[in-house]
């Protein structure tokens, strides 16, 4: 059996809203301290400073935070869970969902496969 096909939430932060997505992203990835998070904003390269904002999360999620994080991250974007910005080269990228996603069967919302792989 295949396992489910998750996604992650990358964003890119607003300056003026800083202190509003650090606490965004520590209560969407509580395993991470702020200043893990601080470190994973300095170390992210520019231009943009892409982070990841959450991880392996459903479809359904993504689609909600995605609107709910747009105050405080510009051009939140979502990828196949394993990749992020820095593989946008070497990724497909569908246009209906704004999703970066690896492989050549095309895009797992389009084909409806993020919901039947568990």
């Amino acid at each position: 059996m295949e396992d489910r096909i998750a996604f992650d939430l990358w964003g890119d932060v607003i300056p003026e809203f800083k202190e509003r997505a650090l606490e965004t992203i520590g209560d969407l990835r509580p395993e991470l301290t702020r200043p893990a998070i601080l470190r994973e904003l300095i170390l992210a390269p520019a231009p943009g400073r892409w982070i990841m904002i959450a991880q392996n999360l459903e479809w359904d999620t993504v689609r909600t935070l995605r609107e709910q994080v747009i105050t405080c991250f510009a051009h939140p974007q979502a990828y196949q869970a394993g990749y992020g910005p820095s593989d946008r080269d070497r990724l497909k990228e569908c246009p209906v969902h704004r999703l970066f996603y690896g492989g050549v069967l095309g895009c797992s919302v389009c084909r409806d496969w993020f919901r039947w792989l568990r």
